[in-house]
C-alpha cells in the first residue's frame, strides 16, 4: 500500500468517522496530533476499509470512463465506421463489420493481422475498417504514411504485407523500394501523398478519434457498440461478431 493511498484512505476514514465536520481551529495541535494517531492506527487494524474504499473509488471511474466511451461511440459513429479515408479490407459491402486500431510495428498488432487474414477468408461478409494508430514512434509513422499513401492508389493491402513484415530500422529509402514492387502503382504520386500533410493530418486525427474513445493500446477493436481491447483469439472474434450481429 502506498503512502498515496494510504492518506486518501485515512482521510476518508475521518470522513467517515466524524459525525460532523470541524474545522482544524476546533482542536489544539495536541488533539489534532491525538486524532490522527487514533485514525492512523484505526486504519492500520481495519485494512479492509483502505481496500473497500479503493475499489469503490475505482469501480466508480471504470464506470465513469464506460460512459464517456458510450457517448463518444454514439457521437463520433460516422467518424469510426464511415470515414471514406480509412482502409477497409475484406468485404468493403460486408454487413459484418469491425473497426481495428492498429499499428504496424506492434508485436501483438501483427499477430493479429493473421487473425484477421483468417476471420475475412472463413466470413465472406466480414468488413475490416483499419485506423492507423502508430503509437510506437517515428518508424511505426513511416509505416503508417507508407501504407496509407499507397491506399490512395489502391494498394493498401500490399503495402500493408510489406510494412508488417519490416525491421524496426525501416526507413524512408527502403519504403520507397517496397512501392516500387508494387504492379500498378504510380511511384512519383507515392512519393508525394507520402510526404503530404493530408496523411499527417488523417493521422493525427485518427490520434484525437482514439483519445476522444479512451483508446490507448493496440490492437483495439470496436464491434458495434463495444470496445475491445487486445489480440482476441480468431474463434472468440468469430463469436463476438455474431452476437453482435443477432
Amino acid at each position: 500500500m502506498t503512502l498515496k493511498y494510504l492518506s486518501h484512505a485515512f482521510l476518508l476514514g475521518i470522513t467517515l468517522l466524524l459525525p460532523m465536520k470541524i474545522s482544524a481551529s476546533s482542536f489544539s495541535k495536541q488533539q489534532i496530533s491525538d486524532l490522527n494517531s487514533y485514525f492512523k492506527d484505526f486504519l492500520l487494524k481495519n485494512p479492509e476499509i483502505i481496500e473497500s474504499s479503493l475499489i469503490a473509488l475505482q469501480e466508480k471511474k471504470i464506470s465513469s470512463q464506460k460512459e464517456s466511451q458510450a457517448k463518444a461511440l454514439k457521437d463520433k459513429k460516422d467518424l469510426i465506421f464511415q470515414n471514406s479515408n480509412d482502409p477497409v479490407l475484406g468485404n468493403v459491402n460486408g454487413s459484418d463489420h469491425i473497426v481495428v486500431f492498429l499499428d504496424p510495428f506492434c508485436g501483438h498488432c501483427r499477430a493479429f493481422k493473421k487473425t484477421l487474414s483468417e476471420a475475412m477468408e472463413r466470413n465472406q461478409d466480414l468488413k475490416v475498417t483499419i485506423k492507423d494508430f502508430p503509437i510506437l514512434g517515428s518508424v511505426a509513422l513511416l509505416g503508417s504514411k507508407a501504407m496509407l499513401a499507397a491506399h490512395k492508389q489502391g494498394f493498401y493491402a500490399q503495402m500493408q504485407d510489406m510494412i508488417y513484415k519490416a525491421p524496426p530500422t525501416l526507413n524512408e529509402k527502403e519504403i520507397f523500394q517496397f512501392a516500387k514492387t508494387i504492379p500498378g502503382l504510380n511511384l512519383e504520386r507515392f512519393k508525394q501523398d507520402f510526404k503530404s500533410d493530408s496523411l499527417k493530418n488523417q493521422i493525427m486525427a485518427t490520434f484525437k478519434l482514439a483519445e476522444s474513445l479512451g483508446i490507448s493500446a493496440t490492437p483495439t477493436l470496436i464491434i458495434h457498440d463495444e470496445v475491445i481491447e487486445g489480440g482476441i483469439p480468431l474463434e472468440v472474434l468469430e463469436k463476438t461478431i455474431k452476437k453482435e450481429s443477432l
